[in-house]
């Protein structure tokens, strides 16, 4: 990365006025300038570019900063200006006067000199106030995009006000103390429950009285105050598009996890803690795979289609969606095979919600609950030899002492498993089953 001549305080940068003309200086000048100051200095710097790619990226932020939507382009963007010092100088002569550069902040500054010129380590964005607005390019403003249609704009409109709550409380208390990586994730965790946010496990997700009202959605979710581990990937995926930390998603099939990857470490983050590459699944351990930013967008319709599914009974609705989160974007996990599984079958559409099992199976060769799904399109089929099979399969992944499944789902499977050999005639096995 290129570095440019540090400005220790904000009186440097002041006195940087009388040497203008400087280029190593020219992205604080231009941070220096009111926002719709800075678009217009842009909008003259992209003419140096002849169309490539930065001239497009940078156009992107040219309508925020007008609006005074954000007080400066994205870090991204100012560390991309950094080979281009003589042609933004030259754009800031054409446009701009000294008179108009206002000395930034100290801890602007340093931030700048931290986290653009030079400092390998340094994972805050520059902000000099509180957030007002998501940037554009935060995958979260589509998230909300895509549940406004199930949730009312007054509700998503309270979801955004909390997300910003959050992502303030963490510059304020996290960003500006320029943690290590794991102190950011850990201290960012623990401030969602200082704000007064309940975290459900997957297990107290599945026994149901115990995990409140958790939705599917995050927009539910952040207003009411109990979040999953899909809220907590994206709240973390928001602050990372905001203050520039280097963290994607993963997922583990049926489960999603916040990764820290930058040149030197790798950090899986899961519910509080730091944990290895792979996550202690109650069905086995499954191998966590990071998500693709498509396949991020792709869990914003798969989570929306468990709304309709599960909330509003509308399969079809689901099946669109579920679809669009596999076809579209990619999602690959055995959890969205499941759920698209389960509205074929809700539609009577068996032959689909076969297909779709199978493949679930192919992913997740070991979780009973599969096999007795699979069992029960068999049986509506009329194939009873292999629901028969199925069920046994079920019966025996349940019965793996490594395994975490309930009486309930062993006892149904052997009621199932009865049906099916009572359907095939061979009563002893039936009443034996």
């Amino acid at each position: 990365m290129l570095t440019l001549p540090t400005l220790a305080t904000s009186t440097n940068l002041m006195m940087a006025s009388a040497s203008y003309n400087v280029p190593g200086t020219a992205v604080y000048h231009l941070m220096g300038l009111t926002p719709s100051r800075q678009a217009d200095v842009l909008d003259a710097f992209i003419l140096h570019l002849n169309g490539s790619q930065l001239a497009n990226d940078i156009g992107q932020h040219l309508p925020a900063l007008r609006t005074e939507t954000i007080d400066y382009p994205p870090i991204g963007i100012l560390e991309k200006l950094v080979p281009h010092m003589e042609a933004l100088q030259t754009a800031l002569q054409q446009i701009a006067t000294p008179e108009e550069i206002v000395p930034l902040e100290e801890d602007t500054l340093n931030h700048a000199q931290r986290s653009i010129f030079g400092s390998a380590t340094a994972y805050t964005g520059i902000i000099s106030g509180p957030l007002r607005a998501l940037s554009n390019e935060n995958p979260i403003t589509t998230l909300f995009e895509v549940e406004t249609e199930v949730v009312n704009p007054q509700k998503v409109s309270a979801a955004e006000d909390r997300l910003l709550e959050i992502l303030n409380t963490i510059r304020e208390q996290v960003v500006l103390h320029n943690l290590a990586p794991q102190s950011i994730l850990l201290s960012s965790y623990e401030l969602l429950i200082d704000l007064g946010f309940s975290i459900i496990s997957e297990k107290e997700k599945a026994d149901g009285e115990e995990a409140g009202e958790c939705s599917h959605l995050l927009t539910e979710n952040l207003v009411g105050g109990d979040l999953d581990c899909d809220d907590i990937g994206f709240i973390f995926l928001a602050a990372a598009h905001e203050f520039n930390w280097p963290i994607t998603l993963g997922e583990t099939g049926d489960h999603i996890t916040v990764i820290w990857q930058d040149q030197n470490q790798r950090l899986i983050f899961d519910f509080g803690e730091i944990i290895q590459n792979s996550y202690a699944h109650a069905t086995g351990r499954a191998t966590i795979t990071e998500l693709s930013p498509q396949q991020v967008t792709g869990y914003f319709y798969f989570n929306r289609g468990l709304d309709y599914f599960h909330e509003e009974k509308n399969y079809k609705a689901a099946l669109k969606d579920f679809n669009r989160a596999i076809t579209e974007y990619g999602v690959n996990s055995y959890a969205a095979f499941t759920n698209r599984a389960a509205a074929y079958d809700e539609l009577g559409q068996y032959q689909q919600s076969l297909v779709d099992l199978n493949e679930a199976i192919v992913r997740a060769p070991k979780i009973p609950m599969l096999y007795a799904r699979r069992g029960d399109i068999q049986m509506n089929l009329g194939n009873f030899r292999k629901a028969a099979a199925d069920y046994q399969a079920s019966i025996d992944y349940s019965e793996n002492e490594e395994l975490d499944t309930s009486y309930e789902s062993l006892a149904q499977a052997y009621e199932s498993l009865a049906q099916a050999y009572y359907r095939l005639k061979e009563y002893a096995l039936a009443v034996s089953a």
